[in-house]
């Protein structure tokens, strides 16, 4: 088959098969669309990661009839209930690595400067003033990121707030 065909005709063969996979993978990066982050509404929250001493125990996840549906590794939910003593709220955020992250988890910025990608922010949740990410500056003095800056970033996951170091 291949034997019989002329130089011009291999290549206008193989021209024509490029431009049809060329256009399967134009397709593709067509149906790929990333959902900006935003924070979950403090007033809106509705997934919580569970803990008791000192330990990740469960989630839960709250709907908006009130009815609480509980899951010990996140996939399978029921409603039977988890003992917990904490529990922390969702952000509505993910990190770099595709996890969840929540009040109490201190995260790094993953495009940083050199200087300051090591610089660890705690996510906190306050019920009047929302979202926010903390550190403490040189002299003890707290800096925070507002919730536009937050979410424009890319962050990685690297500790808890509660575990001691």
């Amino acid at each position: 088959m291949g034997a019989n065909l002329s130089l011009g005709e291999l290549a206008c063969s193989f021209l024509s098969r490029f431009d049809a996979i060329l256009r399967t993978v134009r397709a593709w990066t067509c149906c790929i669309s990333v959902k900006p982050q935003s924070f979950t509404p403090v007033k809106d929250v509705v997934r919580y990661r569970l803990r008791r001493d000192g330990r990740i125990v469960g989630w839960m996840r709250e709907e908006p009839s009130g009815q609480r549906f509980y899951s010990r590794e996140g996939m399978w939910w029921s409603g039977r209930q988890i003992k917990w003593t904490h529990r922390d709220r969702c952000s509505g955020l993910k990190d770099a690595d595709d996890r969840w992250l929540h009040e109490g988890d201190l995260v790094k910025d993953v495009k940083a400067p050199w200087w300051s990608r090591n610089q660890e922010w705690l996510i906190l949740c306050d019920v009047e003033n929302g979202w926010s990410l903390v550190r403490s500056g040189l002299g003890g003095q707290l800096l925070s990121k507002k919730e536009s800056d937050v979410c424009e970033k890319l962050w990685r996951w690297s500790g808890f707030a509660w575990r001691p170091a």
